[in-house]
């Protein structure tokens, strides 16, 4: 009997240190790039939601939950991640619904559908790190994981994404035990809080047709969505890279990029731009030529999906288009859109075409040329969804119920002291350096 106490015991306190170990090398997601935390946030919400809102940048950068809440008492979260495709939206609603939340609105940003099959294993950790376990987190992954690809210049294959990596992620992340920092002690038990109801809040202004500011590396100063390769290489690629040298391979392409970049530079310079004009005809034939295709069958089939599951449970279905000018939204698909949401009777509210209606200056409402709204574009945003959702779906004022006033209350003021922060950034360094 002792020696099997005694092994038990062994067995345990091994388990406790893998699990230790493990929880010291993920990503904590918490300075520099911090959407791979998203998804994680939602579980700390107290209350459920009038609307949930799911999708990628397109919603979590450009629509402002308070603002619902303040000017027409709606109560909604944004479940979004960057680079957040069809599928991972779905998921994600399904948990939530699973979970016990039961809105009167889902709120589906458009601009995912564009994607038809899974971009990059850095987009499926963002989402999935942090995603409670369930059958719905197996599956998601299961249908998200990267297949085997080969890069056609190089010839370099990377290998498929394993089941495994996730289930245990220090198979994934065991090197960043060399890499260790401040931050995977201090985050090792807690979390800090990245968003307000789902939303990332920026406050800077950088207009359309403004070049992005540039740090003394070279790198532009963005934290969003866009920026989801940089947070694979600075979280997620240090594995990868340690065990087949990519990190060598990265540092050689930059200096190669450089040089080439200086070398077309001159050369462009002495032959009149000729090769510059070639650059451009060639991306405006890419551009082309994806407009000309229609949304592909894959992502669409999750849409009806989405949609299924809401008519499934009594939940009206609003598809969004942000007014974010790129990437580009083309005719095509908008008019794919327009069919479908008139063929199942849904609402699709297109603010890219309204953005004079909602009041966008993109000389002031945005903080990085026309990609993303910040604050001031995200509250018009929200103001016109707002009214659009209280006219069409008469969502009760939640203002007046004094325990979800006082839940609201709290976010407000995270919100108000999130953006003084910012703007106290603004005023002394120019720009938002933490956000």
């Amino acid at each position: 009997m002792k020696i099997w106490i005694r092994r038990i015991i062994s067995i345990a306190l091994v388990i406790v240190l893998v699990l230790t170990l493990q929880r010291l090398v993920e990503p904590k997601y918490v300075s520099d790039f911090i959407e791979g935390g998203f998804t994680a946030e939602y579980y700390r919400e107290k209350e459920n939601h009038q609307v949930l809102m799911i999708g990628d940048c397109e919603l979590y950068e450009n629509f402002s939950p308070i603002t619902l809440w303040r000017k027409y008492g709606i109560t909604s979260y944004i479940r979004g991640n960057a680079q957040q495709l069809a599928w991972h939206s779905y998921y994600l609603l399904r948990e939530a619904l699973e979970d016990g939340e039961k809105p009167d609105v889902v709120v589906f940003s458009v601009l995912a559908l564009k994607y038809n099959v899974p971009q990059k294993e850095e987009y499926n950790r963002m989402v999935f790190d942090t995603m409670r376990w369930s059958p719905t987190k197996a599956e998601a992954i299961n249908v998200s994981m990267m297949p085997e690809t080969t890069d056609e210049d190089t010839g370099d294959v990377t290998p498929a994404e394993n089941f495994a990596d996730y289930l245990f992620p220090i198979l994934r992340y065991h090197s960043r035990i060399c890499s260790l920092g401040s931050e995977d002690f201090e985050y090792f038990a807690k979390d800090r809080q990245r968003t307000t109801a789902g939303y990332y809040m920026r406050c800077d202004v950088l207009p359309v047709g403004a070049d992005d500011e540039t740090d003394e590396t070279g790198e532009t100063d963005e934290t969003d969505g866009s920026a989801a390769d940089e947070t694979a290489e600075s979280e997620t690629e240090e594995t990868v890279d340690t065990e087949t040298d990519e990190t060598v391979d990265t540092e050689t392409d930059e200096t190669v990029d450089t040089e080439t970049d200086e070398t077309v530079d001159t050369e462009t310079e002495d032959t009149g731009n000729d090769e510059e004009s070639a650059d451009e005809e060639e991306t405006d034939e890419e551009e082309t030529d994806e407009g000309s295709q229609p949304l592909g069958s894959n992502a669409m089939s999750y849409l009806d999906k989405i949609r299924e599951l809401c008519d499934k449970n009594g939940i009206k279905l609003v598809l969004v288009k942000a007014p974010s000018l790129s990437p580009e939204w083309y005719d095509t698909w908008n008019q794919q859109i327009v069919d479908y949401a008139q063929k199942y009777d849904l609402d699709y509210v297109n603010l890219l075409e309204k953005a004079d209606e909602v009041g966008i200056d993109y000389n002031t409402d945005t903080y990085d040329g026309g990609l993303h709204m910040n604050i001031y574009g995200a509250e018009k945003c929200a103001d016109y969804l707002g009214r659009y959702l209280k006219e069409h779906f008469s969502l009760k004022d939640m203002r007046s119920d004094p325990q979800t006033s006082a839940y609201w209350t709290q976010k407000e003021q995270f919100y108000e002291e999130k953006k003084a922060d910012q703007l106290n950034q603004i005023s002394k360094y120019g720009k938002v350096v933490s956000p």
